[in-house]
């Protein structure tokens, strides 16, 4: 598990701002739009209710010359690792939503 959060794998600086948020920054300002587009699919997702895991809340988007977002800190295993070790059957599982609600 990963507890050092100064760098994302896309090199983005990540920053803890207390013990349940997090502010994570557009590498440069070439990065903001894959960013946004990164952040507006989370926050998509974090409004569904996954069987197995939990995508955080984006609480605030700043666009400024940097984009950057406060997002909420789930102390937890990457999506990497959750999805690399685990069979398809498993997957597919995880990924079932709880209720009605459809992606």
């Amino acid at each position: 598990m990963k507890t050092n959060i100064n760098a994302g794998l896309s090199g983005c600086k990540i920053e803890l701002i207390n013990e349940t948020t997090i502010r994570k920054y557009s590498s440069n300002h070439l990065y903001n739009n894959r960013l946004v587009t990164q952040i507006e699919k989370q926050k998509f997702l974090s409004n569904k209710n996954f069987t197995s895991f939990k995508v955080p809340q984006v609480y605030h988007m700043y666009t400024e010359d940097i984009f950057y977002v406060d997002m909420e800190y789930i102390l937890s295993g990457s999506y990497d690792s959750y999805f690399s070790y685990r069979d398809w059957e498993t997957v597919r599982k995880s990924t079932r939503l709880n209720s009605s609600h459809r992606l």
